[in-house]
């Protein structure tokens, strides 16, 4: 006989408990004009106010989910950059794979891999003649 006891209270508790976390129904409705039905005029005056609530909440949602969307669109753009850099990273490096497997690398084919101008002396270099000294 417990439970039902226990499982009753802890409904109850979780209704009370939500409805805390409710604002809208925590809008006084004790205001009735002369000559009208008090509960149909604490409805209007609740729905009012919950038109007002809704509206402010939209005020104030709208323009940040805006900038969220706006910073999404650019992270997608800014990850479809990355993305070309990469497939260009990847195409130039099985490239270099493919040139380094047909001839060995020399400094002479790296600098043509890389585009770079070799300034080389022709001059062999001299050994010392003299052994040490």
């Amino acid at each position: 006989m417990s439970a039902p006891r226990d499982k009753r209270a802890t409904t109850a508790s979780i209704e009370a408990t939500a409805m805390d976390l409710q604002p809208l129904d925590s809008i006084p409705t004790g205001l009735t004009a002369p000559n009208t039905r008090p509960h149909q005029d604490a409805m209007n005056l609740t729905m009012e106010h919950r038109v007002k609530w809704l509206e402010n909440q939209l005020n104030f949602v709208l323009p940040v989910r805006f900038r969220a969307v706006e910073q999404v669109h650019a992270l997608e753009s800014k990850l479809h950059d990355m993305t070309e850099r990469v497939a260009k990273m990847e195409k130039h490096l099985c490239h270099c794979a493919d040139v380094a497997s047909q001839e060995p690398m020399t400094p002479e084919s790296m600098d043509r891999e890389l585009g770079a101008e070799t300034v080389r002396t022709s001059e062999p270099v001299k050994e010392d003649e003299g052994g040490m000294a």
